[in-house]
């Protein structure tokens, strides 16, 4: 299990798309209704176990070092500041001015991995309607049954770095130009990221007026 622990913030509902696909999120149902009923996975009636409702779980907030190893920028050189405008993000300045955006995935999409639990990622764009960069901060894959890292997640989600979101919409778990390829073995958690990273990353530029 991977789990940091950045700065947190409440989690609104933003995204105008659907949370998942309707594949994932059927599988979601499946693994969540499955988890809850043998007690390994949290429910809305937690108290006094001990476990967290997903309604309590925040997403994570980046700090000015992450902001700047994701736009490649010295931290000396940087502000973050929150944006409530919909969807929320972290509007992102550099020394020249205003360079982009950050927003997670679980307050934007929702991302529930394989496990039936979230995964947090924090996904950076410029002004120019790019993906620039992308960090995993939260997940709870059960990656010894899957045969990867979580270093191997973290390469895969660094993958994304460079991706044009004027490009035509692709589905999660199709392979294309561009993006990084589904990993064999971890097809439902790869493919979960990637929806989650484009979801979150178009939601944000639409909502920003980057691209139509």
């Amino acid at each position: 299990m991977s789990w940091i622990s950045p700065p947190l913030v409440p989690r609104p509902s933003t995204s105008p798309w659907p949370v998942v696909s309707p594949f994932l999120s059927g599988l979601a149902a499946i693994v969540l209704a499955v988890g809850t009923a043998l007690g390994a996975l949290p429910s809305a009636h937690a108290a006094g176990t001990g476990e967290i409702a997903f309604s309590a779980i925040q997403p994570s907030a980046p700090n000015t070092a992450t902001a700047a190893r994701l736009f490649s920028l010295a931290s000396g050189e940087i502000r973050v500041e929150r944006s409530e405008t919909t969807p929320p993000a972290w509007l992102v300045t550099g020394p020249a001015g205003p360079v982009g955006f950050i927003a997670s995935t679980w307050e934007i999409a929702g991302s529930v991995g394989y496990s039936g639990r979230p995964i947090d990622i924090l996904v950076a764009i410029s002004h120019q309607a790019r993906i620039v960069g992308a960090t995993l901060v939260r997940h709870n894959e059960p990656i010894l049954t899957l045969g990867i890292s979580t270093e191997d997640i973290a390469k895969y989600v660094q993958g994304f770095a460079g991706y044009d979101l004027t490009a035509t919409k692709i589905e999660a778990f199709k392979d294309s130009a561009g993006l990084p390829p589904i990993m064999a073995g971890a097809t439902v958690s790869t493919g979960v990221i990637r929806d989650g990273i484009l979801r979150t990353a178009r939601t944000l530029a639409v909502g920003r007026g980057l691209v139509a």
